[in-house]
């Protein structure tokens, strides 16, 4: 798991910039294969019914991100990470990631 995590952080420095906030839960998800990264990866948009219906829901890994989309802010957050593909969508890992430039919008906004 060491190996994929590495993996996550360096692809989170590539590419969570690509990824935007919305108003509702949303994951931006890779689905990477073997090899390396690349620096045109896509980001897909997977809603939680996208999530239920097509992962292992019995995965710890899925669970956690589906309690990541039930608990973030999807306007000034994003749910971003990296599925590696075993053939079943069970080993996943992503992370909750802040949108500096939404939380300006917001504090523009509110005054807070």
């Amino acid at each position: 798991m060491d190996v994929e995590r590495r993996e996550l952080k360096a692809f989170l420095a590539l590419h969570a910039s690509k990824a935007s906030t919305t108003d509702t839960p949303i994951a931006h998800l890779h689905f990477k294969s073997a090899g390396e990264l690349s620096h045109d990866a896509p980001l897909l948009t997977l809603t939680v019914d996208d999530i239920l219906e097509d992962f292992d829901t019995s995965s710890p890994l899925v669970v956690g991100m589906l309690e990541q989309l039930r608990t973030y802010d999807p306007t000034t957050q994003r749910v971003v990470g990296l599925v590696f593909d075993d053939g079943k969508y069970k080993k996943v890992l992503s992370e909750v990631l802040w949108c500096p430039e939404a939380l300006e919008r917001r504090r523009e906004v509110t005054g807070r």
